[in-house]
């Protein structure tokens, strides 16, 4: 289906943007430059091929110069209206963030003969990976060529390069000197700039915690930090908010020269998400990344479960959300704040179709938590902004806060099925309380045909004759008990004080989750104080303060009490 996957991420209930449907264009083939500022400033460039508009996203910008050569990563085709779309794109939906047109205008193909139909000309051109147009635009003019990287280990990377003609320039060329003094762009990144407190530059004599290097210091394997569970969404100065992911929880490790992509437990992921894995090949600098591997659906939201079927579908609509940076060029971050460790991870992070920046709003919790709630999704995050990052820990300074109650539970055994129900009836459930297993009620709807069929057969290589508990639990029918190794997650309405889940709904399995983790003492809702709001002040930051590059060049980032020095 044509621009199927244009519509796919996107919630057209809740942003602008027109519907994609193929359409017969003019006479003349148009293109369009938007500039976009999502996670990051980007520019959209599109050209008109068959109906749709065929995309490309460049970091940098097009440029009139000659010896430039800009990366140009080729993403979904999006519909011919697009060409006069400018707007806000809301929070919660894909690709948010403002977009305004840069350049706009129409192009014709180099090497079309006479009476020779452009379409067909551009549309071999693409599969030949090499085309070759004139655009005629208000900024852009003269021919361009766009060839395909051949040993890239992305696919979709492509270089935009300007032919020497009338109209290509010697000088320097940044495509962010033609923005106009009204720019909407422009004032969409100010106001997040003002939200984030910026960097003061030290000189190197004043660093009395320089060290070379922390390489070795640094473990191989990190467990991520994990968050404890809050009740209800709260507004904080001194907390931030991100959207909380249904997915996979994923650490990347890209120090050496080959990426390491593996799961909160150390599962490696790196074939099971090959495509994920070839794209963080593309980053520039050393970096160990924290994020969650999610794949959409249909509507263009999160889905455990298509994730949990990736291995027999396609990996097209899998992204690498990245919310947090833990080493960068030599140098552990951890110990930074959050904000601060946001900040380099937004500089340092080169966004793909496929690895995308998280980003955060500050302080309007409550107001973030009802956006998440109308768009679908599992809940939030909040996070201190003056939090560090403590590997392996369950952390009061980071709250998880669902829309709906869900938990991780054991299957300790199965009913016999009744009436036509196949396979068996309910779910016996446990869970881990101070070492043992705790009865914790049974679970017998929310489940599909399939659902019954795959926990009948991964459940018969755990069958025992014995009860797993301490003491056989009264349960509703004949049981098989199980040895608890399978790891389920529920809906559920609220937990006893008997410890049983009332309202239990089957959601699915959790492949990523050891049986071992699935323990009431690490859960808030038992015994848990729900923590104080009442927080040390965040630390103030000179309106000096200035950030310096990373790369090659020394990145300084200093707070009122320590300076870092990654190199």
């Amino acid at each position: 289906m044509v621009l199927k996957k244009y519509n796919d991420k996107r919630d057209f209930r809740s942003t602008s943007e027109p519907p994609g449907r193929k359409r017969r264009g003019g006479k003349k083939l148009h293109f369009v430059v938007q500039r976009h500022a999502a996670s990051r400033l980007h520019y959209d460039f599109r050209l008109e091929v068959d109906g749709v508009l065929k995309s490309w996203a460049i970091p940098k910008g097009p440029s009139l110069n000659a010896s430039d050569k800009r990366l140009a990563m080729m993403v979904e085709d999006h519909p011919l209206e697009y060409r006069t779309f400018e707007g806000t794109i809301p929070q919660g939906n894909y690709g948010a963030g403002e977009v305004e047109i840069w350049d706009k205008g129409y192009y014709v193909p180099l090497t079309q003969g006479k009476g020779e139909n452009p379409n067909k000309v551009m549309r071999e051109e693409i599969n030949n990976g090499s085309l070759k147009f004139v655009l005629h635009g208000e900024k852009l003019q003269g021919e361009f060529a766009l060839v395909k990287i051949k040993d890239a280990k992305q696919e979709n990377a492509w270089l935009l390069i300007k032919h020497k003609d009338e109209f290509s320039v010697k000088k320097k060329y940044s495509a962010e000197d033609y923005i106009s003094s009204d720019s909407k762009v422009t004032a969409y990144l100010d106001k997040k700039k003002k939200a984030r407190p910026s960097k003061k530059v030290v000189p190197i004599s004043r660093a009395k915690n320089y060290k070379k290097t922390e390489k070795d210091k640094f473990p191989e394997i990190i467990k991520p930090m994990l968050c404890k569970i809050e009740d209800t969404p709260f507004d904080s100065k001194e907390w931030a908010f991100e959207i909380k992911w249904d997915g996979y929880r994923a650490i990347a490790d890209l120090r050496g020269t080959k990426v390491k992509l593996y799961s909160r437990n150390g599962k490696d992921f790196t074939s099971t998400f090959s495509n994920i894995a070839n794209a963080l090949q593309l980053q520039v600098y050393d970096m160990v990344l924290d994020g969650e591997i999610i794949a959409y659906d249909a509507k263009g939201k999160p889905s455990f479960q298509r994730l949990q079927n990736m291995e027999e579908e396609n990996q097209q609509a899998v992204v690498f959300q990245v919310f947090d940076l833990l080493w960068l060029n030599g140098h552990s971050t951890m110990e930074l704040t959050y904000l601060q460790r946001k900040e380099l991870l937004s500089e340092a992070l080169q966004q793909h179709e496929l690895i995308q920046y998280h980003d955060f709003v500050l302080e309007k919790g409550k107001k973030f938590f009802e956006q998440a709630r109308r768009l679908g999704l599992e809940g939030i995050i909040a996070k201190r902004v003056d939090s560090s990052y403590t590997p392996q820990i369950r952390s009061s300074e980071w709250l998880k806060i669902k829309v709906d109650q869900t938990d991780e539970v054991l299957i300790c055994g199965f009913t016999a099925p009744k009436g036509s129900r196949k396979h068996f009836g309910s779910l016996v459930l446990g869970k881990f309380s101070e070492g043992q297993l705790v009865f914790c009620g049974h679970v017998g709807t929310g489940f599909k045909d399939k659902d019954l069929e795959m926990l009948a057969r991964k459940m018969k290589r755990f069958i025992r004759k014995t009860s797993p508990f301490p003491e056989r639990p009264k349960t509703n029918g004949k049981t098989m008990w199980l040895t608890p190794k399978l790891v389920a997650e529920i809906k559920f309405t609220e937990l006893t004080k008997e410890l049983i889940y009332r309202h239990p709904v089957f959601m699915h399995l959790r492949k990523d989750k050891r049986a071992e983790e699935v323990d009431f003492n690490m859960d808030k809702m038992l015994s848990e104080v729900k923590p104080s709001l009442k927080m040390k002040s965040q630390k103030n930051f000179s309106g000096d303060d200035k950030l310096l590059r990373i790369g090659r060049h020394k990145v300084k980032i200093t707070n009122p009490d320590k300076v870092y020095f990654l190199s």
